[in-house]
């Protein structure tokens, strides 16, 4: 089980899988873990080298962290990659994950060859009043029922569908093993999350993937977009939030187009 620490004393675990040449980062949701990466690992594995990350607070890495923010949680990735002799990747974040690779961006533009920002944006603070409910009611949901009880409703948003039943019990089962304290402690860093301003400055080239039915709408992370100099937007039709696991084939495809795209531009 490969082990590292990060700048502030934080054991981060990690883990490595592939045997290409494209380096690329997968960094998780919130409540989730290298785990959630299956898809991507299978499909990518033989034409990219993959760094996965538990980020503090999560899967197999310290839960007693002395900080819990999106930069510490940026160190704990900077920390791995240096751990794994990634010195530079193509960096994918899902939700949670996608602040964190902005956060990463920001502080070592060199460790980042482009982003892909999937369901997720350079800040919490959006949407106005309806913003401030849904994160006000992730954050009643955390200090009042543990993970393993809120579990099974974060579970049922992630996949709604009749067919999709595997899916949803693989979510209670990863999620309910939160421990309580660390995914309040995470959740309260994401809310507090807003690097909008700066991610402007970001020239590194930049993908936003969009699910059609995610908890935001589109209109909410258009502006982002339409920010930075170097970015562009796909929606996935019909999809969640968890379109990484939901429509794994579209995602993969996306991801793949785009880092053909960015190879491509380079040469």
């Amino acid at each position: 089980m490969p082990m590292t620490t990060s700048a502030d004393g934080t054991a981060i675990h990690y883990l490595v899988e592939g045997s290409g040449e494209v380096p690329l980062i997968l960094l998780h949701g919130l409540g989730d873990g290298v785990e959630c990466w299956a898809p991507q690992v299978e499909a990518f594995r033989d034409r990219c080298r993959i760094l996965m990350v538990d980020v503090r607070g999560h899967g197999r890495s310290d839960k007693q962290a002395p900080d819990y923010s999106i930069e510490s949680m940026a160190a704990d990735v900077r920390a791995a990659a240096a751990a794994a002799d990634f010195d530079h990747a193509h960096v994918v974040g899902l939700s949670m994950g996608g602040g964190v690779a902005f956060a990463l961006a920001l502080a070592t533009p060199d460790l980042v060859d482009s982003l892909v920002i999937v369901n997720s944006g350079p800040t919490a603070k959006v949407g106005g009043w309806k913003g401030k409910a849904i994160i006000g009611v992730r954050k009643l949901l955390a200090r009042w029922m543990s993970p393993s009880k809120a579990a099974p409703m974060v579970a049922k948003r992630l996949f709604p569908d009749p067919d999709q039943v595997e899916l949803r019990a693989e979510a209670v089962r990863r999620l309910g093993d939160n421990d309580p304290a660390a995914y309040r402690q995470s959740l309260f860093a994401l809310a507090r999350f807003d690097r909008e301003l700066e991610s402007r400055t970001l020239d590194v080239p930049t993908l936003f993937v969009h699910s059609e039915h995610d908890y935001t709408p589109l209109a909410w992370r258009q502006p982002y977009v339409d920010a930075m100099p170097n970015a562009r937007l796909v929606q996935v039709d019909g999809a969640h939030h968890a379109v990484t696991a939901e429509r794994p084939d579209a995602f993969n495809q996306i991801l793949a187009d785009h880092l053909a795209k960015v190879a491509s531009t380079a040469a």
